[in-house]
């Protein structure tokens, strides 16, 4: 499912400090509905060879915070899109839950990052208990949630702790980030990427708690699509993969299977890849996915390093990273996977 990835704010009412956003950025304007409702007209038209089904993913900053956040939201429903909201789930209420419901949100996404303590280290104090009533309710409304948590030096060892209480939520998805310093981050947490080796660590712990917990919730990654070839030496090997192994775009997902809008109305081929393919003030949405650029980013063999790889279909790299972690990552992967 092609998905519209719109950053309709960078106004947030956090301030992590592993943030892919400036300070300096969150105080732009923001672009009315109208421009969001042009796009969103564009993109239900829009024909393509790689775009079939079509998503929304509303986000920001924290979207509830654009003054026409309701009527961008309705606006997506009442053109029948799937439409996901992550959001840090602070701000969420009983009333704009219900609410949520009863547009017909498909998928709302929270954010926890390890045990609170850490988490409260990355996001601020009193974010954590705020994020778990947010879920609750979510929960409570029968809304599906997913949970998202991002991998720093401070809070990597809790994530069976994460997992377990996305269980308990009674989530369907976690979706794991491999920190990259970006932004604010680069500034006030520079040093808090895991080594090539810890991320190889967790890649199998990774794949330890999605078979533990197989029968209850998946678990994806991002920003490490070599994690795609653990799952497909795993599946040679008529091990456990989760059932979307089978069904979504594998590995570097850039341009491919999502683009990302911000609030500016820029074209970035991810959410952390932030080099503009392309205004929306100045070109259609078709004319900047089909450019030379988009299509150089949409490449499998971005890296030299890929041009010979035998796994470059199913991962790609993360094109955000100067370094593309290979060939270490695959080569221990092949080594570990293969003394299973």
């Amino acid at each position: 499912m092609y998905d519209l990835k719109i950053s309709i704010t960078k106004k947030c009412n956090l301030k992590c400090i592993y943030c892919h956003y400036t300070d300096k950025e969150t105080l732009e304007e923001d672009l009315p509905f109208e421009f969001w409702k042009k796009l969103l007209l564009e993109y239900k038209n829009l024909k393509l060879p790689f775009i079939k089904e079509k998503k929304v993913t509303i986000t920001g900053g924290e979207a509830l915070l654009h003054k026409d956040f309701w009527n961008i939201l309705k606006f997506s429903k009442e053109l029948n899109f799937y439409t996901s909201l992550p959001t840090n789930g602070t701000l969420l209420t009983s009333d704009i839950v219900k609410k949520y419901k009863e547009l017909g949100v498909n998928d709302v996404i929270i954010a926890f990052d390890g045990k609170k303590e850490n988490h409260e280290k990355l996001r601020g104090k009193g974010t954590f208990e705020k994020a778990l009533k947010g879920a609750e309710l979510i929960k409570k409304y029968g809304i599906k949630l997913l949970i998202t948590t991002c991998l720093t030096k401070i809070n990597y060892k809790d994530l069976p702790e994460v997992i377990k209480l996305a269980k308990d939520l009674g989530a369907k998805l976690v979706i794991i980030f491999h920190y990259i310093s970006l932004g604010r981050g680069k500034e006030e947490f520079f040093n808090g990427e895991l080594s090539k080796e810890e991320i190889l660590e967790s890649l199998f712990e990774i794949y330890t708690l999605a078979e533990k917990y197989k029968d209850s919730l998946e678990l994806c990654t991002t920003t490490i699509p070599q994690y795609w070839v653990l799952l497909s030496l795993m599946y040679q090997k008529k091990k456990y993969v989760p059932s979307y192994f089978h069904k979504v775009f594998p590995g570097c997902r850039a341009v491919l299977d999502f683009v990302y809008i911000t609030n500016q109305g820029k074209v970035y081929p991810c959410p952390l890849l932030q080099d503009s393919l392309g205004d929306l003030k100045e070109k259609s949405l078709k004319e900047i996915l089909v450019s030379e650029k988009a299509k150089s980013y949409a490449s499998r063999v971005y890296f030299k390093v890929c041009v010979s790889c035998k796994y470059k279909n199913i991962c790609g790299g993360c094109k955000v990273r100067k370094d593309p972690l290979c060939p270490y990552l695959l080569e221990n992967i092949e080594k570990r996977v293969n003394q299973i």
